[in-house]
């Protein structure tokens, strides 16, 4: 989704910002992702473009917040707070 030429993804596949070079996109312009739910193929992505950029705007449910949140704690070993 695009708006006064930022970008909004949806459900960031793993590799999205490799995948937005390609296509010739600036990584730094998708400013926000919508976040449906917390499979590997949806939210990996998002969990990606946090490390390599620093903090986005999540858009999703409490729900899926705190799943996404939960688990990529234990996956990369960063306490929960952190990751806020």
């Amino acid at each position: 989704l695009w708006m006064h030429k930022k970008g909004i993804m949806v459900d960031p596949p793993p590799n999205a910002t490799e995948i937005l070079q390609a296509s010739g996109i600036i990584p730094s312009m998708i400013t926000g992702i919508i976040l449906t739910h917390c499979h590997a193929d949806h939210d990996a992505g998002a969990f990606q473009k946090i490390l390599k950029e620093g903090r986005i705007t999540l858009i999703t449910t409490q729900t899926i917040f705190s799943s996404f949140i939960r688990k990529y704690s234990i996956i990369s070993g960063f306490a929960e707070p952190f990751l806020l």
